[in-house]
C-alpha cells in the first residue's frame, strides 16, 4: 500500500484578519492612529500599501473639516432664506428704501440698468447692499459705485453661456469649495459644450471673469471690469478700493 504525505489540514485562526486602516478607523474597531488613516495606508507589519479614497467620502475623523464659526453658518443661512424671497415686479431688489434704490439705479446707463434688471431678486438685494456700504465707505467712486451694482453680473447668465446660478448652484459650490475643491473645479469648468446641468455651477465660479466680459460689453469703464473681474481673489489684495468691494460682498 502506497502512502502519500498529505498537506497538513489548514488550521482555523483564533484571530480575524486584520482590516486596513481606513476601514478600522472608519468601523471603530482595532488601534489605529490618526496619522496613519490620514495616510490612508495599511498598518500590518511588513506591508504597505496605499489606498485612495475620494476626498468627499473620508470622514471627519480622518480628513478633519477646518471649523466653521458659528457667525458664517447663521451668514449663510441668511443668505439661503433671501434667495427664497419671492420676485415680486418692478422690485429693484433694495430694501425696502425707494430713494435710495433710485439712487443707485441713476449710476447706471440704460444698457446698464437691463443688465441689473437680469438679475434674481436675491442678487439685486444683494448688489443694492453692497453698493450702499461701499458708498459709505468711499463716497466719490463713480467706478466703485457701479463694480458694486454689478459684480454678480453673469449670476444671470453669460452671452456666450445662457442659464442663471440657483440656489442649489450656490449651496452646491459653497460645500465643495470646502469639502472638494478638486472636484468643484472638474465640475465648473468653462470649457464649451457646458450640459445645462452643470451651467449655473460654472456661472457661480466664474462669474466675475464672465461678468467682467459683459460689463465690457455694456460699457462699464476698464477700472469697472477690472473691479467685477477681481472681486473675489483669493490672494492678498493691495488694492483699497477692491478690498472695500470684497469686504461689502464678503459681509453680504
Amino acid at each position: 500500500m502506497v502512502t502519500r504525505d498529505l498537506p497538513p489540514a489548514p488550521t482555523l485562526s483564533s484571530k480575524p484578519p486584520r482590516r486596513p486602516a481606513v476601514i478600522r478607523a472608519l468601523w471603530g474597531r482595532g488601534p489605529v492612529t490618526v496619522r496613519a488613516a490620514r495616510q490612508n495606508i495599511r498598518t500590518e507589519p511588513g506591508v504597505t500599501r496605499p489606498r485612495r479614497f475620494a476626498a468627499w467620502v473620508i470622514p471627519r475623523s480622518i480628513r478633519p473639516i477646518p471649523p466653521v464659526p458659528f457667525g458664517t453658518i447663521l451668514h449663510r443661512v441668511a443668505q439661503g432664506l433671501d434667495a427664497l424671497w419671492i420676485d415680486r415686479p418692478g422690485d429693484h431688489g433694495g430694501d425696502g428704501d425707494g430713494g435710495r434704490d433710485n439712487a443707485a439705479m441713476a449710476l447706471l446707463t440704460p444698457s446698464q440698468r437691463v443688465a441689473f434688471a437680469a438679475l434674481s431678486a436675491f442678487d439685486r438685494r444683494h448688489a443694492i447692499r453692497v453698493w450702499g456700504r461701499v458708498s459709505r465707505e468711499v463716497p466719490a467712486d463713480h467706478d466703485l459705485a457701479v463694480a458694486a451694482l454689478l459684480h454678480d453680473l453673469a449670476k444671470a447668465g453669460s452671452p456666450g453661456m445662457p442659464g442663471r446660478v440657483h440656489l442649489p448652484d450656490r449651496v452646491t459650490r459653497v460645500l465643495l469649495r470646502r469639502l472638494a475643491p478638486g472636484l468643484l473645479a472638474r465640475l465648473a469648468t468653462p470649457l464649451p459644450p457646458v450640459p445645462r446641468w452643470r451651467t449655473g455651477l460654472v456661472l457661480a465660479v466664474h462669474h466675475p471673469s464672465l461678468g467682467a466680459a459683459w460689463a465690457a460689453d455694456i460699457g462699464c469703464s476698464p477700472r469697472v471690469c477690472w473691479l467685477i473681474a477681481h472681486h473675489h481673489d483669493r490672494t492678498p489684495v493691495k488694492d483699497p478700493v477692491l478690498r472695500a468691494l470684497m469686504a461689502a460682498d464678503e459681509a453680504g
